[in-house]
């Protein structure tokens, strides 16, 4: 018995079905089974294979947001990626990168079941457009705003030394704040 080398995902895209048709050179592919479906958040790959997990995300506390900072937020809705099951309440950290008036955010880890797994993923709004909106601050807010981001990172080396640079200047550089119980998406990539 031997054994075909091409993945069952692909066999409908290599092995088209041909219909009679009035033009013989037509070819006409089956993709009922290439659709991609959404169920208890996760989106299924069809036929390129891939796969991703979507979350409805939460910020559990008021996080002020400047280039390179962490941020956190929680998971709302329970999902799956791949057999890895991401439960509610899973703890998701991220990077913020503050660009065209929306904080981009780069998720690296997340935390479920007593586990911490590293992923990759980008944060969406509710509107599904990538990045959270906000609003540019005044440079009176976004001096009180840097005060309470140092007094909370004073205990984190890394951003403690990020905000506490010199050359950091309130009034050029960019700061946001990503209030408590704002929701968005999560699209999860990979967890590896």
């Amino acid at each position: 018995q031997q054994r075909s080398s091409t993945p069952s995902y692909a066999s409908a895209a290599l092995n088209p079905r041909r219909t009679p048709s009035s033009n013989s050179n037509m070819i006409i592919v089956d993709r009922s089974q290439q659709q991609q479906t959404l169920t208890g958040g996760t989106i299924s790959g069809g036929i390129t294979g891939l796969q991703s997990a979507r979350l409805k995300l939460l910020v559990v506390e008021r996080t002020p947001v400047t280039n390179g900072s962490l941020v956190e937020a929680r998971v709302m809705n329970d999902a799956s990626y791949g057999n890895i099951e991401i439960t509610r309440r899973s703890q998701i950290l991220g990077t913020a990168r503050l660009q065209n008036n929306r904080i981009e955010i780069d998720f690296r880890e997340i935390r479920t079941d007593g586990k911490t797994y590293t992923c990759t993923g980008r944060a969406y709004d509710l509107k599904n457009l990538p990045g959270i909106p906000y609003n540019p601050l005044s440079t009176n807010a976004k001096q009180a705003l840097l005060d309470e981001f140092k007094s909370a990172a004073s205990g984190v080396p890394l951003v403690g030394r990020i905000v506490n640079q010199p050359n950091f200047n309130p009034v050029t550089d960019e700061l946001a704040a990503l209030d408590e119980g704002m929701e968005f998406y999560g699209l999860i990539t990979s967890i590896y």
